[in-house]
This record gives structure tokens, sequence and C-alpha cells, in this order.
């Protein structure tokens, strides 16, 4: 038997039928019941969960486990090369189908798997049953290309680029403007000043109004009579 361990990838997209578009439906469990009013047993959850995904038509939600039962000749996956069987859990990753006979879940990671449990247990992804209490499992091995979703391309990225062999730079279809530069900040500086002269010992002598009073007026009166001078009116 191959060793699916290496080489091939994980089923992500059915994980996440699984649990975004099958789960949120689920009201419980129920085998008399089952794709009635949201009632799943096992084997009709994993069914629609595969029903949903593109190009699995041949998944009939009124399977039972023994239609993927590995020794049955006429098995959901017989005659088809994009499903291989593994026995044993080694190397089990998300999207795996894990079976044993009379119960099946869709492994998710670790030791966690979701599907419709049992009526003690409801519909839910959990980790009570994990990949070692089954005989093995179903792994798909086609192209999951139809499945996943195309990565989002940047603006920049979805123009058509022609490549310009004298400078290596690549020519859009559309028309690039240029974006105005932002406008530098502008800090004014006061003007410098022009230094005045300082007395001694670099005293800035400021100047001082004259206050002349009556007594002073006198005084000078009296000095330049005796000089000789001619007084004040």
């Amino acid at each position: 038997m191959a060793n699916f361990a290496q080489g091939y990838a994980d089923f992500q997209p059915l994980v996440d039928t699984a649990r975004n578009q099958v789960l949120p439906t689920a009201r419980g469990f129920s085998l008399g019941n089952r794709l009635k009013n949201g009632m799943f047993d096992c084997s009709s959850f994993v069914s629609t969960s595969l029903n949903k995904l593109p190009g699995f038509d041949y998944i009939k939600p009124y399977f039972t486990t023994q239609n993927y039962d590995p020794a049955n000749p006429n098995n959901a996956f017989a005659g088809r090369k994009d499903w291989q069987w593994v026995q044993g859990s080694e190397g089990v990753m998300p999207g795996d189908i894990l079976w044993r006979k009379g119960h099946m879940e869709i492994a998710t990671g670790g030791d966690n798997t979701i599907g419709a449990h049992s009526t003690r247990n409801g519909v839910s992804e959990y980790n009570k049953q994990p990949p070692r209490t089954y005989s093995g499992y179903w792994r798909y091995t086609g192209d999951q290309s139809a499945f996943r979703q195309p990565m989002q391309a940047s603006p920049v990225a979805s123009q058509v680029a022609q490549a310009n062999p004298q400078t290596g730079l690549g020519q859009t279809n559309q028309t690039v403007q240029a974006q105005p530069s932002p406008q530098p900040t502008v800090v004014v500086m006061p003007m410098a000043q022009p230094e005045q002269p300082r007395g001694l010992q670099g005293y800035l002598p400021s100047p001082r109004p004259m206050v002349h009073s009556r007594a002073s007026a006198q005084l000078l009166q009296r000095f330049l009579s005796q000089m000789g001078g001619q007084g004040f009116a």
C-alpha cells in the first residue's frame, strides 16, 4: 500500500463544506429520519458534504456506511483513480474520510472529526472519536483546483504588463497618473537682530529719560550764574 502521508495535500474543501454548509443545517442525529428536517446519520452527513462539491454527483446522500466499505466491490469510489483507500490511521490529514464498520466521519485535523456521531453526541465537530479508532480512511488524490478559491489579484498585478527589453520595466495598458508630492513644511525663522554695543563688563545700557524738577533747575541756574553764564528764563 502506498504511503499517502507523503506527496498529497489535505482535502480542505471537503472540511470547509462540511463545517460551513452542512453542519449549520443539522438539527440532530437520526437513522430512521435522516435527511428530514435537518436530521443526519453518519453516512448521510458525509455524503451530503461530498455531494455539495462540484463534480461529486456520483455520491448519493442515501448511501450507507456499507457503500464506503473498501471490501465492497461496488463501493462509492469503485473504479475511480482519484480516491485511494489507506489502511490504518497513520498520516491522516484534514478532509480524509475515516471509516470503520458501521460508522464514518471526516477528519478535520489532529484528533478532531466532524459528522453525525450518535443519538447521544449529536452532530458536531469534536475529538471523541480520534482517527486511531477507525479501520482506515479514504483520501482524495485528484485535482483540487476546481474546489479552491482563486487568489485575489492586486490592482497592480491585474494590469496586463508588457516587458520593455531595453529598460526591463513593465508597461501597462492603463495610464498611471502621477500623484502630487506632499507639500513641504515651511518653518519661518525670525531674522537676526543686530547686536547692540555693550558697556563695561558687558553691561548693556538702556536709555533713561531725563527728569527735571524745580529744585534741580534752581541749582543749575545758581551754578551757571556763578560761572558767569546765562540763566534760564
